[in-house]
């Protein structure tokens, strides 16, 4: 069992437009309810009306989450500090959160997820598998 302060961690996914990786961790994170606190998820550069059709095809059809509402948002606008754990889906969004942020710096986890924009349905599926893989991982460190 968590222990409370686990259990209410707030969770913040970012990743470069919000329309792949991010909201896919956002979204399987809370169908497994991997808190009671927030979760959600940003980019640092989101510009696009809604998460990729592959994206929302994978979340539908691999594990049965509709993302299609999902809209995407600036990590700008994001209320940073209230956040335990910012989780960048790759290096360089790490390294920008880190420069552009750096009072929160210390939060912020790189867990190096391929971008799957542009790349076909087989890398978004993968992509998928991978955050779902590290959300196991980040749920046994919570606990």
């Amino acid at each position: 069992m968590k222990d409370e302060t686990n259990r209410q961690s707030n969770i913040l996914f970012v990743c470069y437009g919000n329309i792949c990786r991010s909201p896919i961790a956002e979204y399987l994170a809370r169908k497994m309810e991997l808190t009671s606190g927030v979760i959600d998820s940003a980019g640092t550069h989101a510009s696009f009306a809604s998460p990729t059709e592959e994206a929302i095809a994978v979340m539908r059809d691999e594990y049965a989450v509709d993302i299609s509402g999902h809209r995407p948002k600036r990590v700008a606008t994001v209320a940073l500090p209230m956040f335990d754990h910012i989780v960048a889906l790759n290096t360089d969004i790490a390294d920008s959160l880190k420069a552009d942020y750096p009072n929160q710096a210390d939060k912020v986890i790189d867990w190096g997820v391929e971008d799957p924009y542009l790349l076909g349905a087989q890398t978004y599926r993968r992509c998928a598998r991978v955050i779902s893989r590290r959300l196991n991982e980040f749920s046994e460190r919570l606990q």
